[in-house]
């Protein structure tokens, strides 16, 4: 069915394209004219064209270029020559000196008759060299008894009322203590006590002004106060001699309580 609608249509179609190509050619009889009446027209001349001269072209002018500046080289400002600095000076060495120095110090400010005053030496070399022969001396005021004396390295002596302490080699560095245990006496009155201690040494280089020191404490009125004075210590030499005694009673004690306390243990384990 399709196909035989097809072949219709395309007939159709066919038929008035036909019918279009014979309608141009169909001209109404009045409007032809006969063929001798028509007079051949001439055809109008050719116009000659005539060459238009063309202007000369300008010939441009070469423009001179500038000539190029050539660059200056600019010198290199000169390398200054470093300047080796001055070595330091070598450190001077310093020369060897010894130097022992005292210092004192009291152990109350204020004192009646029977009070226990305590002075306290301080030696310490300063130098840099050993401070050899060093001897400290000390003149006790006429208020105060000499109770004792101790130092930690020498041999003290008494003269008098004058101390000596002969220390004896001092390193650089080294502190030695004195110490001096004194009491106010009944010729005491009221007022300052100053005491003075002084240092020595056979070393050269020593300085004078660190040599001395001074104390002071002040007498006031009052009743004697009694004081407790410290037990001498014995130097070595005069320790006195002690047996076995004490150790051996000790010794016979502790034997006798272990005994009794086996017993006991006995006693029990039999009546167990």
């Amino acid at each position: 069915m399709q196909s035989r609608t097809l072949s219709w249509m395309t007939a159709l179609v066919g038929a008035l394209l036909i019918v279009m190509a014979f309608l141009p050619m169909s001209t109404p009889a009045s409007i032809a004219a006969p063929a001798r009446a028509l007079t051949p027209t001439a055809e109008p001349p050719t116009p000659t064209l005539t060459a238009t001269p063309v202007p000369p072209t300008a010939t441009p002018t070469a423009t001179p270029v500038p000539p190029t500046a050539t660059p200056t080289a600019t010198p290199a400002p000169p390398t200054a020559t470093p300047t080796a600095a001055p070595a330091p000076p070598a450190d001077t060495p310093v020369p060897g000196f010894a130097d022992p120095a005292i210092t004192k110090t009291v152990s109350v400010t204020t004192a009646s008759i029977g009070t226990v005053v305590e002075y306290t030496l301080t030696v310490t070399n300063l130098g840099n060299l050993p401070a050899d022969n060093v001897v400290v001396t000390d003149t006790l005021p006429l208020v105060l008894d000499l109770v004792e004396v101790t130092t930690s390295r020498g041999t003290a002596s008494t003269n008098g009322r004058t101390i000596t302490v002969a220390v004896g080699t001092v390193l650089p560095g080294e502190v030695i203590t004195i110490r001096i245990v004194t009491r106010v006496n009944a010729t005491a009155q009221p007022g300052q006590v100053r005491n003075t201690a002084v240092v020595t040494t056979t070393s050269p280089g020593d300085n004078p002004a660190n040599n001395t020191a001074e104390a002071i404490f002040e007498i006031v009125a009052g009743s004697p106060t009694a004081s407790p004075v410290p037990s001498p210590v014995p130097t070595p030499g005069s320790l006195p001699q002690t047996g076995n005694g004490g150790n051996s009673s000790a010794l016979l004690l502790m034997l006798g309580i272990v005994l009794l306390c086996a017993s006991l243990l006995l006693q029990r384990h039999k009546q167990a």
